[in-house]
């Protein structure tokens, strides 16, 4: 595995940056290419100038915008923490009233026990952390209350990285043969190949 983020400067090797960016393939980076930490090399050698160590690694980086993404508010949880701060003092007002009127400290506390500004504010973050841990279950990952919002909204949904959708699995589907040898002799010439290659 790749420590840090770096430059290559010397060899070049087939690394996995399936950590990063989600493809199951391994790339072919050659002197003068960026490599990230997390990465793995998977053949070759190579030497790499460090760029980066640390909290300002692009892994790292990632890693603290998931933690953070807890603090994403949704939109609908920001007003509901609003209008049950509003209600506290109508709350106490009123506990403030019933004990003028009864001279009862019981019946006055009574009020403050039914208040439902905390269940307001309790309700709202709860319902979104249970949606996003439902999500999860299903192999889904969502940053942040308020991106669950948007996607009630959302019309149109694009999938940008292999694997999300697919299996991953490169498959030949159409040989054509662009000078004059057939289907038939292409395919025999890419298995000597195959076989050359592997001893």
């Amino acid at each position: 595995m790749i420590p840090v983020d770096g430059a290559i400067v010397s060899g070049d090797a087939m690394i996995n940056e399936s950590s990063m960016t989600g493809e199951p393939l391994s790339i072919h980076k050659t002197i003068g290419k960026i490599v990230h930490g997390g990465t793995v090399v998977k053949e070759g050698s190579i030497i790499v100038e460090v760029i980066a160590i640390n909290e300002e690694t692009r892994i790292n980086k990632i890693i603290n915008l998931i933690e953070n993404s807890e603090n994403l508010k949704a939109e609908i949880q920001s007003k509901a923490e609003y209008l049950a701060d509003s209600i506290v003092p109508f709350s106490l007002l009123a506990t403030l009233f019933t004990y003028l009127l009864t001279k009862n400290s019981i019946k006055a506390l009574s009020v403050l026990m039914v208040d439902y500004s905390c269940a307001i504010k309790l309700a709202t973050p709860i319902s979104v952390i249970s949606a996003m841990e439902e999500a999860s279950d299903h192999k889904m990952m969502i940053k942040g209350g308020k991106y669950l919002e948007n996607f009630a909204k959302a019309k149109t949904i694009v999938f940008d990285k292999t694997g999300t959708l697919t299996k991953a699995c490169p498959k030949v589907a159409k040989i054509i043969s662009c000078g004059n040898l057939s289907r038939d002799e292409v395919l025999k010439k890419c298995s000597m190949f195959r076989r050359t290659f592997c001893t």
